[in-house]
């Protein structure tokens, strides 16, 4: 005679698979290229922040990178994302959440 799976149990197997083909999909994304995968979810790709030594010692020792003294890559890429994401974000006072967000989409495409 064949055992019947209770609900807690056919929960816990669907969340297993669940977790596998979440597994499966985030190995698939983790190798992909960074342009390819802001086409595909129709995201811009607003920057490329790279990682340096300087930036990892100084963010390990608990300074954000953003108020390092040393000038880096890394800093330099975060300084030009805030700089972007300031120029393309409206005031808070303008809109409503949604409509600040649309309007962030549409300067986005516009640069890009």
């Amino acid at each position: 005679m064949a055992e019947t799976l209770t609900d807690k149990q056919r929960y816990l197997l669907e969340i297993q698979q669940k977790r596998v083909e979440f597994d499966e999909i985030k190995q698939e994304y983790l190798n992909a290229p960074l342009e390819e995968l802001s086409e595909k979810f129709g995201i811009p790709l607003l920057s490329k922040i790279p990682i340096s030594e300087d930036s990892i010692e100084e963010s390990e020792n608990g300074t954000p990178i953003l108020l390092q003294n040393n000038k880096t890559p890394t800093k330099e890429a975060m300084q030009d994302l805030v700089n972007t994401i300031i120029k393309v974000l409206p005031p808070v006072s303008d809109e409503t959440c949604t409509g600040r967000l649309a309007k962030v989409l549409e300067e986005l495409e516009v640069e890009a």
